[in-house]
């Protein structure tokens, strides 16, 4: 197995990936189906017990064998550092109001991160630059194609990746399920499994823009794969760490 470089830009087929532990038993076959091991990561007590499962707001990977996980997670640490991670634990103090909750939430594309800086734990931010949005979930509301590539339900985020040469489709929200909210995010119920495909929690046939999402994922080289035959949820993102 090998740690994947850049973050969420895998150069191969994932073997090994950080989820909810609320979802295990959801993605837990689709998951195993495609050859990945399962590390789940415990609810977060600091934030809104909606979201306190989305793995997205207690992790983020950095890059090879380097994760940055929350103060709330810590027990998770030997583990993760038995399973030869590096860990560093963020001195943000996240709290259950917004954005005191984000500070992990940044996108990382390349050598960029897409975040709320201000709010945004400066680890994560450190060496790359800063493409800075009003939106502080920004993890979940991006699906992250390749390096200069990605969709996203936010027009913020797209507005702003647009200017620093990241290319962006643009969706509407809707059809993506997000248990005590109108709608969940489309970067919250995808991730790369593999360099060329892109594995989705569930069915996209209710998204109201599955055919345009469905055609750029084409036209760009881009194959499908979904976890569940239940319609698309958010689970606050899949993290990729290692290949096969």
């Amino acid at each position: 197995m090998n740690f994947i470089a850049s973050p969420n830009l895998p150069e191969a087929a994932v073997c090994e990936v950080m989820i909810g532990q609320r979802y295990f038993r959801k993605l837990n076959e689709g998951l195993t189906g495609l050859g990945i091991n399962i590390i789940q990561v415990p609810d977060n007590d600091n934030i809104d017990p909606r979201i306190a499962g989305h793995a997205d707001m207690s992790a983020v990977h950095l890059g090879e064998e380097r994760i940055l996980i929350s103060s709330a997670i810590t027990r998770m640490k030997p583990e993760l550092e038995k399973a030869g991670y590096k860990i560093s634990v963020s001195g943000l103090k996240q709290k259950s109001n917004y954005p005191a909750d984000i500070g992990l939430n940044g996108c990382i594309v390349g050598n960029a991160v897409i975040c709320m800086e201000k709010a945004s734990d400066n680890t994560m931010l450190d060496g790359r630059k800063i493409i800075n949005v009003k939106q502080g979930y920004a993890k979940c509301s991006v699906c992250v194609i390749d390096e200069k590539h990605i969709i996203s339900d936010d027009p913020g985020i797209y507005s702003a990746c647009e200017k620093n040469g990241i290319e962006c489709l643009y969706v509407r929200k809707g059809g993506i399920l997000l248990d005590g909210f109108d709608h969940g995010f489309i970067g919250g119920s995808c991730f790369k499994a593999n360099k060329n495909i892109v594995a989705f929690t569930g069915s996209l046939k209710k998204h109201p823009d599955e055919y345009i999402i469905m055609k750029y994922l084409e036209k760009l080289g881009i194959e499908t794969v979904f976890l569940t035959n239940e319609p698309c949820f958010d689970v606050g993102s899949i993290i990729p760490l290692k290949t096969a």
